[in-house]
């Protein structure tokens, strides 16, 4: 144990921490699709449903593109992100600054490089260098027919039937020279079509069952602990073009939250447009459990029909000096829609902020398993093994009984990532105890990145949308920002007597955390896919860690 382990570990029971055609004359590499926008594979599922192509863009409109250019070193960084986030390492929480991440993974002169050919190839283009050490080159200003030319790609219009969003993006493959597609990872608004997730919902509670603040920091035993104002930081992100008013989060704070006033949200993005469930679950729930500590709600609309707001988000936060302590998402797509070479672009994003001493927390998602073609559908980023990914609970009637896995709760085996070594020994476990409950291997990729890591309350949740409150409201969109919110009160604890924050969480979670009293080990219910298909099979919870509530609530 580390010379802090022990007041470390008492914080984190007392709190309950969850915490990539030019001219004939040059040679081009042909550069397969982010994401596969063949009316055939759309049918088949492998894209979010909605989208359908509809007619050929106009060779006068434009298009935004951004080239991920490369980053160095990113197994040094992967490694210093274990250094600084295992209990046992010598050099647990001695977190990487800015300047020396920067130092170790960006490359100017492969920068100057893409820049170079980008001026050359779109001279009326304007540039925008974006990310950790402006390591996304984005163009804006590019005429489609410019973009056929030089890459010899062909435009047209997505349509997304349910939200009516387009996008334009190409129905072919794209050609790079050699040196310019040696020097990027993927080349972002060529082929994936945005993931358009439904807002969470509110259904119908269960009869009494009522989750806000108080109960949340009862059953948690957060007890009356606030923030001091000062000491950390949280932030929640959204993407759906969403606000939740600071009227709304008053009388929230009013009817269920009290000891949170005192401190006001700050905003990054439009702070405009209609009140959103999603929004304002997010942000009321971190707020009312992480009371008092310095909130960031951060906007990403994407308006641009070139734009994917995730990524937006994810090169803007990469690029801080001083970031939150703390990110919750909730944000996920099918892992088999992306590339992989920008699912492993992304991951290493999320571990360079981990080795900055960031906690990201993702939703693990709404669809259970998830079923395809037979086989589950892991989602992204809750595949990713650099963040920590949230499933969920849920209580019984009256709020009686322990917390058992919710049906909805997202879960499995990543079939992009390999199994991390942090978590190896306990999915072991549970895949060699629980024969009889583990669905066939010929559903997931066993030796892959299995989640979620941990669990909590998802269902029965009450917010206030548009000056009503909204109960009833479930998803794991619920559980995302509460276990936020326990892990910056921790983090407060700890920074305001001059310790690190607690950063990148799962090295702790499974060397001291799994199977100690900072977790209930939740040992009922399973998680079917919520769309029917793969014989109702799924990963039921059980002692210890499962796929289904991860170590615990």
């Amino acid at each position: 144990q580390s010379t802090w382990g022990t007041p470390l570990v008492f914080a984190m029971r007392a709190l309950a921490v969850l915490a990539a055609l030019l001219v004939a004359a040059v040679a081009l590499r042909v550069v397969e699709p982010d994401h596969v926008l063949a009316d055939e594979a759309i049918a088949r599922g492998l894209v979010a449903p909605g989208w359908h192509r509809a007619s050929r863009a106009a060779p006068d409109s434009s298009v935004v593109l951004t080239f991920a250019v490369k980053l160095d070193n990113l197994d040094v960084i992967m490694n210093e992100l274990m250094e600084v986030s295992h209990p046992s390492s010598p050099r647990y929480g001695a977190h990487l600054t800015h300047d020396e991440v920067v130092a170790l993974t960006v490359s100017a002169e492969r920068i100057d490089a893409v820049a170079a050919w980008l001026r050359s190839m779109f001279p009326h283009g304007a540039l925008e260098f974006e990310g950790i050490g402006g390591s996304y080159v984005t163009v804006r200003g590019i005429r489609v027919s410019e973009a056929e030319r030089v890459l010899g790609a062909t435009f047209f219009h997505f349509r997304h039937g349910p939200s009516g969003r387009t996008v334009v993006r190409s129905a072919t493959h794209y050609g790079l020279p050699d040196e310019i597609a040696s020097a990027v990872d993927f080349v972002s608004g060529m082929h994936r079509l945005p993931n358009v997730p439904a807002p969470t919902k509110a259904t119908a509670p269960a009869a009494g069952l009522v989750v806000d603040p108080r109960l949340i920091r009862a059953k948690y035993a957060i007890g009356d602990a606030v923030g001091d104002g000062k000491s950390s930081s949280q932030a929640v992100a959204q993407f759906l073009g969403q606000r939740c008013g600071l009227g709304d989060l008053d009388e929230f704070r009013t009817l269920f939250a009290p000891w949170s006033f005192g401190m006001t949200p700050s905003f990054v993005g439009p702070d405009k447009g209609l009140a959103g469930t999603e929004a304002c679950l997010d942000l009321e729930t971190i707020v009312g459990v992480g009371a008092k500590i310095p909130t960031t709600f951060w906007s990403t609309p994407g308006l641009h029909e070139s734009q994917e707001p995730f990524l937006v988000w994810a090169m803007n936060v990469s690029a801080l000096t001083s970031p939150p302590d703390v990110f919750s998402v909730s944000y996920g797509d099918v892992e088999a829609s992306l590339s992989t070479s920008y699912m492993e672009r992304v991951s290493a994003e999320f571990g360079i902020l981990g080795a900055k001493g960031v906690t990201v927390f993702f939703a693990s998602g709404d669809s259970g398993v998830g079923c395809s073609g037979g086989k589950f559908q892991p989602n992204f980023p809750s595949s990713a093994p650099t963040v920590t990914v949230v499933g969920g609970t849920a209580l019984g009637v009256l709020e009686t009984g322990n917390e058992f896995c919710n049906g909805l709760s997202g879960g499995g085996f990543s079939n992009v990532f390999p199994m991390p070594s942090y978590q190896a020994d306990a999915v072991a476990s549970y895949l060699a105890h629980n024969s009889s409950i583990v669905p066939p291997a010929k559903f997931y990729n066993v030796s892959g990145r299995a989640y979620p890591d941990v669990a909590a309350l998802s269902s029965g949740f009450i917010i206030f949308v548009d000056g009503a409150p909204l109960p009833g409201v479930a998803g794991t969109s619920c559980a995302s920002p509460t276990t936020a919110a326990t892990v910056s009160l921790a983090n407060n604890l700890l920074m305001s007597k001059g310790r690190p924050p607690l950063g990148f969480l799962n090295p702790l979670i499974y060397s001291q955390l799994i199977d100690s009293p900072a977790f209930f080990d939740v040992t009922e219910g399973g998680n079917p896919p919520q769309g029917g298909g793969c014989g109702g099979n799924c990963f039921f919870a059980t002692t210890g860690w499962d796929a289904c509530s991860g170590v615990g609530a």
